[in-house]
């Protein structure tokens, strides 16, 4: 009876682990709307007599998309491939909790055009700003569920807890994918960039980046570019102050 009950429970779970397993995969595959149609279910009410069973309809309502200004910040952030391993391991640890800081995502879409930027930001006065270099933001794409940047960002500031103090480590060539949840209070975002072979020597703690990544990929004619990192990360939306939102590219 129990091997019975085994075999029942891994068949139930079977869809739900490839399903996770494609979520993990899905980070490249461009954002599509979430299709509204309709659901069914059954049950079993347990009791006696006719109408044991019962089927009901429904609607799972897509996401709406996000077209108003909002700025979403990183509680806490998670490096995955192709992020070099050992540098992986560290940016985890410094890149870990909600004092991190690491990066804020702020879409400005109320005006019909959006546009997007990432970067770190600093509270000024009850309203983020950015902080460091200060990012140009690009196209944004809206779509039931979520947004894509359109073209590559040049440049963003990513803030980590390094031993007790702030280090800002640049990024380069930056996309980013969103899902939004709660009318766009919310969202996961994927960030793919990459860290400059320049930022190399930044410690982050007993090793340099350069140190933890190993050399990076060129030849005998181009040198390597640096290092190709994959971010990804909750976030919750924060007060943001839109008169300085950078200008567009």
């Amino acid at each position: 009876m129990l091997r019975r009950v085994a075999i029942i429970c891994l068949a139930a779970l079977a869809p739900c682990m490839v399903g996770c397993d494609d979520g993990h995969r899905s980070e490249s595959r461009p954002i599509l709307p979430i299709e509204e149609g309709p659901t069914t279910g059954s049950g079993s009410s347990g009791s006696s007599g006719t109408g044991g069973s019962s089927a009901g309809t429904g609607h799972m309502t897509a996401e709406p998309a996000c077209t108003r200004d909002v700025a979403f910040r990183a509680a806490g952030l998670s490096f995955l491939e192709p992020t070099p391993p050992a540098l992986a391991s560290r940016l985890n640890d410094v890149g870990y909790g909600y004092d991190a800081h690491g990066l804020t995502v702020v879409l400005a879409a109320a005006d019909g055009a959006p546009r997007v930027a990432v970067s770190a930001t600093e509270n000024v006065s009850g309203a983020h700003q950015f902080t460091g270099l200060s990012p140009v933001s690009v196209g944004a794409q809206l779509a039931a569920g979520g947004f894509e940047s359109t073209e590559a960002q040049s440049e963003a500031t990513m803030q980590l807890w390094v031993e007790g103090h702030f280090v800002g480590i640049e990024l380069r060539n930056i996309n980013l994918r969103a899902r939004t949840l709660s009318e766009c209070a919310e969202a996961w975002i994927f960030v793919d960039a990459v860290i400059p072979e320049s930022a190399g020597g930044i410690d982050l703690g007993g090793a340099t980046i350069s140190e933890l990544a190993g050399p990076t990929k060129g030849n005998a004619d181009v040198a390597g570019l640096g290092w190709p990192v994959q971010i990804m990360f909750a976030t919750e939306s924060i007060l943001f102050d839109f008169a300085t939102m950078p200008e567009g590219q």
